[in-house]
């Protein structure tokens, strides 16, 4: 192989962009590209259209950068896709898609995951929902609440003992602040994933405990009942 054709600095934000700035990262991609062992650098983000103005200010010389763009949060006011976009093309950055079927959720969706797009996904408006402990033998909750308007939810009676899927499931509840659930509370040891469970959550997310959300926080493995030797965001009711 004589070169890379794209090499990005992957997934700008927090913690990460300091890392990428302490170790010099972008005047090493520079740095190649200028011998000729990569065609193109670059970044990707999951970003505000303001965090991306500043990504392209602090990086000058950004050949091109992938954001996260598909049809069903093109709109989304969680995720603001048709603004970053746009902020790129201002630019005259070119534009590489981040997840355009969302991690594969759109491109032949199961029966169940089309009727929680139906019922949840991207309700900015659903401000209550009760009921979640009537349900039972749930598996996957991915995006189930995605963006949704409600301050509290509830999962009192809810046995999560056959959960295996958490991805994204409170992605963007920009107003949640209170998750209760029995004292009984506890998720499988084993055979469930979820990264990015609390991706882009209020900042007023809080456990039982006094855990506050931090974006660097957001895996399945804070949704348990918030101790002092087992941080979470969830609170025993």
């Amino acid at each position: 192989m004589d070169y890379i054709d794209v090499y990005l600095m992957h997934n700008l934000g927090g913690n990460r962009t300091a890392a990428f700035d302490k170790y010099e990262a972008w005047e090493f991609m520079k740095e190649v590209k200028r011998l000729g062992l990569v065609r193109y650098i670059g970044f990707s983000a999951h970003c505000t259209p303001e965090e991306l103005e500043q990504f392209i200010r602090a990086y000058p010389g950004a050949d091109l950068v992938q954001l996260q763009i598909n049809y069903l949060d093109w709109e989304n006011p969680s995720f603001r896709e048709r603004e970053c976009v746009e902020i790129a093309v201002k630019h005259g950055l070119p534009i590489v898609a981040m997840e355009p079927v969302k991690g594969g959720l759109l491109a032949n969706p199961s029966q169940a995951a089309k009727k929680v797009i139906d019922r949840y996904y991207s309700c900015t408006n659903l401000a209550s929902i009760s009921g979640l402990g009537n349900l039972s033998g749930v598996r996957s909750m991915r995006y189930m609440f995605s963006s949704c308007a409600f301050t509290m939810i509830g999962f009192r009676g809810f046995d999560p003992s056959m959960l295996t899927d958490l991805f994204y499931t409170f992605s963007g509840c920009l107003h949640l602040t209170t998750i209760y659930v029995d004292a009984s509370w506890a998720l499988p040891s084993s055979g469930i994933t979820g990264s990015q469970c609390f991706y882009s959550c209020s900042t007023s997310l809080v456990g039982g405990n006094g855990t506050a959300w931090a974006s660097n926080k957001t895996a399945y493995t804070y949704f348990r009942i918030d101790t002092a030797s087992t941080p979470g965001y969830i609170t025993a009711a």
